[in-house]
């Protein structure tokens, strides 16, 4: 009787351990999944920077931190719209070496400013600093953050990326990455002889109209393969006139955007030389 008595008792008791050790390891589970999710919301801390690039040798950097899946290229340019108060609206789609990015039409690089009050810190007094510092700033943010090879600019729906007016270059085409102002700039003025000797021999007399010319007072005109002429102040950075161009054998016609041409006209030797100008066109008047 006594020796069941006593196997009743440890039965008992070995219960009563067993449940306390279910207990127990049911309590450390609980808490495990309870500190589970602090530790992957911070692993999920995310930091990325906003570039804002008015040369290139000025840059200001905005760090931001975030929480959750790594931003957008969309989400990106939002920021920068936060950040400068201008609109940075596009949409982006990835592609093996990088991203197309398209600016839409409302955006402020193709509506342009309006009558909006600028930020003090990210204030433009002129078309060409506006466009080049949203440009390269979304450019620079993007490459970074998203680890991109390559940035392909387009504009409203897929077009090619164009400006009215742009020094020093209004064309960006949709199959060659966007190079940053820097790139741009540095080449301007760079027209190799075998370019030059290309066009020449080309038989469209439009491609030898193609490049820029000094007056002798130092004024530039530039005629672009957009089919446009601009014209600049000496100081080679100061637009003040432009308009579309009509192409024949002998000379390219500068006309207004009305088809009017007032005897805007240049002629070009064999070697694509400047040679002799008409009156060159403003908007203001003539300026011969």
């Amino acid at each position: 009787m006594k020796k069941r008595s006593i196997f009743l008792t440890l039965a008992i008791l070995i219960c009563l351990l067993s449940a306390c050790g279910r207990a127990s390891s049911s309590g450390d589970s609980a808490s495990s999944k309870q500190a589970k999710p602090l530790q992957s919301e911070e692993e999920s801390t995310q930091t990325d920077i906003l570039y804002a690039v008015f040369s290139a040798e000025d840059v200001k950097e905005y760090p931001i931190e975030y929480t959750g899946n790594k931003k957008t290229a969309e989400e990106l340019a939002g920021e920068l719209t936060g950040l400068t108060g201008l609109d940075f609206f596009i949409t982006a789609s990835k592609t093996d070496d990088g991203w197309i990015v398209d600016w839409a039409a409302d955006s402020t690089l193709i509506a342009g400013l309006d009558d909006r009050e600028q930020k003090e810190e990210f204030h433009f007094f002129d078309h060409d600093s506006l466009c080049w510092f949203m440009m390269d700033s979304l450019w620079r943010t993007l490459t970074e953050n998203l680890n991109a090879e390559n940035i392909y600019y387009t504009m409203d729906g897929g077009r090619e990326l164009f400006f009215e007016e742009l020094y020093s270059v209004n064309v960006f085409p949709s199959d060659i990455p966007y190079m940053g102002s820097e790139f741009y700039f540095a080449h301007a003025d760079v027209r190799g002889d075998d370019e030059q000797d290309e066009q020449v021999c080309q038989p469209d007399a439009q491609s030898a109209y193609q490049g820029f010319w000094e007056y002798p007072d130092g004024t530039i005109l530039e005629i672009s393969n957009a089919g446009w002429w601009n014209t600049y102040m000496a100081d080679e950075f100061t637009p003040f006139a432009g308009g579309p161009v009509e192409y024949d054998e002998e000379a390219v016609y500068l006309m207004n955007d009305d088809g009017s041409s007032g005897g805007g006209r240049a002629y070009f030797d064999e070697n694509g030389n400047l040679i002799e100008s008409g009156y060159v066109l403003t908007y203001l008047g003539l300026y011969r």
